[in-house]
């Protein structure tokens, strides 16, 4: 193109010195007879020179860029074609490609801005029971005019096979509170929803799996008066890499895990030795005998208490002017109980004898004089 206004800029040139030259552009015939009479006017020689220098101005403004090749790279999904009731297994196939897109760059921009590319892998034509090596990626939707490469651009280590179900035992491998001796709850049994799960896959891995397990960590668990302890957690499949499963379905995927807590006490009573010390018998007698607390509940390190505690023997020269005594009881180390809302290891009982005070017996003497 720069060649073809190079000639054009010559040829006005030599048409300006040659005049002549301006008549044969147009074929003007006869220009022995008629180019002295043409070119003597000097009106037709600026009319043959504005037009050529209009011309020229039009050509080189007006003429479009020249186009170049260029290269542009994209990121497409990478599909896998496979029969539903196939499943690939071994190398990681990835969720997408780059692709670099080669060709004029007015295609290029065309295409990137009205078109859709996508790769894909088609493991459909491969026979199961075998491991592949160099398993093709195609790209597509790229038009004939544009090349294109694609990175990566081969699989290996690719194996098909037929998808089969089995059933598994579900086992728990649960992480259980943290209790310490004081502690007024226990854990008791925990139980698994569902018990079974169905694991879909080719058959030399679901051979592989010896245990289906769901692990669950109550650890931290809150206790309050609640009795059951509910978490969900996923459920996982031992001795397999899931990853380079990538057909393998799990049904359900989670297990709900109930652990059994409870309250852990004991009802201990209140026993008061009615046999008295120092009570003067023949002065006083015991209506009855009460305290303001019969019976308590006790939590803690109760395993070894016995279901009775014995109060010490009153004795009546400690009694108050109500006939109260106020003695105090210790539980035994990590034992607690609750008084008044309080939980406490020490409390007080308040003992109360109801005491009869006996009148002392009167004697009438009469002095008869029997001789009267």
């Amino acid at each position: 193109m720069i060649k073809k206004i190079i000639n054009f800029i010559k040829s006005i040139l030599l048409a300006l010195i040659y005049p002549d030259r301006v008549l044969s552009l147009f074929k003007i015939k006869n220009l022995d007879e008629q180019s002295g009479r043409l070119l003597a006017n000097d009106n037709i020689v600026k009319i043959i020179t504005f037009i050529a220098a209009f011309a020229f101005v039009g050509i080189v403004r007006y003429n479009p860029p020249l186009n170049s090749e260029d290269q542009r790279t994209i990121t497409v999904p990478l599909n896998k074609i496979l029969d539903e009731s196939y499943t690939d297994f071994g190398s990681v196939i990835p969720s997408s490609v780059e692709v670099v897109l080669s060709g004029n760059s007015i295609d290029l921009d065309i295409f990137l801005q009205t078109g859709i590319a996508y790769a894909y892998v088609d493991l459909d034509r491969l026979e199961p029971g075998r491991l592949y090596q160099n398993v093709i990626i195609s790209v597509a939707g790229v038009p004939s005019h544009i090349s294109w490469v694609v990175s990566p651009s081969i699989l290996n280590d690719i194996e098909i096979s037929r998808i089969e179900s089995q059933e598994f035992d579900l086992e728990g491998i649960i992480r259980m509170p943290e209790l310490t001796k004081d502690s007024r709850f226990r854990v008791g049994n925990y139980t698994i929803y569902p018990q079974t799960v169905i694991i879909h896959g080719p058959r030399r891995m679901l051979d592989e799996i010896n245990a289906v397990r769901v692990e669950v960590d109550f650890s931290d668990f809150e206790f309050t008066n609640t009795t059951t302890a509910i978490r969900d957690a996923s459920i996982v499949p031992h001795n397999i890499n899931l990853e380079r499963v990538h057909g393998i379905i799990i049904e359900p995927t989670t297990a709900n895990i109930q652990l059994e807590i409870y309250e852990y006490t004991r009802n201990i009573r209140i026993n008061i030795n009615e046999n008295i010390m120092n009570l003067p018998r023949d002065e006083y007698r015991v209506n009855s005998i009460t305290s303001n607390i019969s019976q308590i509940v006790v939590w803690g390190d109760i395993d070894s208490m016995n279901d009775v505690i014995n109060l010490d023997r009153i004795d009546f020269r400690n009694l108050n002017e109500m006939g109260q005594l106020i003695t105090t009881v210790t539980l035994p180390r990590y034992v607690y109980t609750e008084i008044e809302g309080d939980q406490v290891n020490t409390f007080d009982v308040i003992i109360t004898v109801d005491l009869e005070e006996i009148p002392a017996e009167t004697t009438s003497h009469y002095d008869y004089d029997l001789d009267d």
